[in-house]
């Protein structure tokens, strides 16, 4: 509510495992997961949603690609996963 009232006219905010408020709207996570580590977990979030508003996808869509992406670090050991290439990045 505060960085709407100041004209911010998209706001996310991430509810860890419950998925992320876009608005005033809470979008639940596509799945839940075990996470083995995670670390980086908020920081691929940030990454899948902003590729997918960047590439023109709808906030509320983007706003599932973002735990897409957060699910295949959280799944895995360390921060910053190896490249890979069939991890959840939104489509162009």
């Amino acid at each position: 509510d505060h960085w709407q009232g100041l004209g911010v006219a998209e706001v996310v905010v991430k509810l860890g495992s419950e998925g992320c408020r876009v608005g005033a709207d809470i979008v639940p996570p596509p799945h839940r997961v075990s996470p083995v580590d995670t670390s980086g977990a908020g920081d691929a979030f940030d990454a899948g949603y902003l590729v997918g508003r960047l590439r023109g996808i709808a906030a509320h869509e983007a706003a599932l690609q973002g735990p897409k992406l957060a699910a295949s670090v959280v799944g895995r050991t360390g921060a910053i996963p190896a490249k890979d290439p069939d991890a959840c990045y939104p489509k162009a």
